[in-house]
């Protein structure tokens, strides 16, 4: 299949770029790509449910110096297995019946769910991916992990319990119970450290982003109108001290220790919704009206590039990652088909590459994540799909396989 496609580019100005392409990978001509790793997850066990389903995720992991290593966590049947760049594969047994995975922000733990005694109850065992040391908890709501080895659960109503947030220290002692009786709970979302950001609603659609530390204490609450579930979100950068929210018609970033607004922006009712913040905060990117990517730094609302694409064939989705050099990671869906594709432009307007494309009804496809994949964070909780900090490498899965890649300028 061969189309054109047509992106418009703002950074201060406009360009349009033609790109004639097929299915598969597009890479410009001024970039070299170098495929760092490509693992099938099967070469490691086999999958935990029906023919192909895993649980499987990527990761982009700070060293000491600043600069990050690559990690891919794989939950199959019976066992984990954790393969990082420069570093011996380390496989963990594991003997429990799995029908879950939640994995913390940079995959230091991940959480393996199983049924419980009742029919309402999880048993978890949670598992240290650097040395396969395991914990059990069992709780009723689903549940967020820190890479620290703390945890939140969350139950919401309909439960047997009453609603609440439960916090758990990195012993997985329950440190506090925080009821929720009153409140709906809304996209919870858990920084590395285990501070909580959630949105919740009291009354009508009008409600408040609450944080709370990784003690449980409630540290502030921040109000909004408008509220509702799949039209509003919240995420904070990796460390927790920038937050980006979004309700019906306002959306902005605060100050992740104090709640303090940096800028907010009145909006049409579902006309901005935002999907990532860059892991430094120093970056937003959102979905706008019209099917439009908007990408802009956290200091300010002004946006600094917008991606369009026209196209016979494929259509924007959703960004999926923006680096700390603003670059962002778009997922595509192709029009009337089961096809997908990631693309990555540069923070100057450039489009670096786009990958070839995912059928996920293929007869040749061979796996699966959101069976197994249960983070109820969106980036964590669908295939790997990972950008990393410098905005240069790409965790990414065709559902055959999983790729590292980096970006260069061609003679670098």
């Amino acid at each position: 299949m061969t189309s054109l496609l047509f992106l418009v580019l703002m950074c201060g100005c406009s360009q349009i770029a033609v790109l004639d392409r097929t299915d598969s990978q597009w890479v410009a001509e001024q970039f070299e790509l170098f495929v760092e790793a490509e693992i099938d997850p099967l070469d490691y066990g086999d999958p935990v449910s029906g023919d192909r389903e895993i649980g499987g995720q990527g990761f982009f992991v700070w060293n000491d110096d600043g600069t990050q290593f690559w990690r891919v966590v794989l939950v199959l049947d019976g066992r984990v297995v954790v393969l990082e760049e420069g570093a011996e594969t380390r496989t963990f047994a594991v003997d429990l019946l799995v029908q879950g995975a939640v994995y913390s922000p940079s995959g230091n733990f991940v959480a393996l769910r199983t049924a419980g005694e009742s029919t309402r109850e999880w048993t978890h065992v949670i598992l240290d991916t650097r040395s396969g040391e395991t914990r059990p908890l069992t709780t009723v709501g689903l549940i967020l992990l820190s890479d620290a080895g703390s945890a939140v659960a969350v139950v919401k109503s309909g439960a047997p319990q009453e609603p609440s947030i439960q916090f758990y220290d990195a012993n997985l002692s329950e440190l506090v119970s925080v009821p929720q009786t009153d409140r709906t709970i809304y996209h919870p979302s858990l920084s590395a450290d285990g501070s909580l950001f959630t949105l919740t609603t009291s009354d009508g659609d009008a409600g408040y982003l609450s944080a709370y530390l990784p003690t449980g204490a409630l540290a502030w609450e921040f109000g909004l109108s408008r509220l509702g579930a799949g039209q509003s979100d919240v995420i904070p950068s990796s460390d927790g001290q920038l937050v980006l929210v979004s309700s019906r018609d306002w959306s902005g970033i605060l100050d992740g220790a104090t709640g303090a607004p940096i800028w907010g922006s009145q909006h049409e009712p579902l006309s901005f919704l935002p999907r990532a913040l860059s892991p430094s905060g120093s970056w937003w990117v959102a979905r706008t009206q019209g099917g439009l990517v908007e990408a802009g730094t956290a200091l300010n609302s002004a946006v600094r590039m917008e991606i369009s694409l026209t196209d016979s064939n494929w259509r924007i989705g959703n960004p999926v990652g923006v680096s700390d050099t603003g670059n962002v990671l778009c997922l595509h869906w192709g029009r009337g088909d089961d096809a997908q594709r990631l693309s990555l432009v540069d923070g100057n307007g450039v489009v670096r590459w786009f990958s070839s494309a995912i059928r996920t009804n293929s007869p040749e496809r061979r796996l699966g994540f959101v069976e197994v994949n249960d983070n109820v964070e969106s980036r964590l909780g669908a295939p790997p799909r990972v950008l990393s900090a410098d905005g240069t490498r790409v965790i990414w899965s065709d559902l055959r396989s999983i790729y590292v890649v980096r970006m260069a300028e061609r003679g670098a």
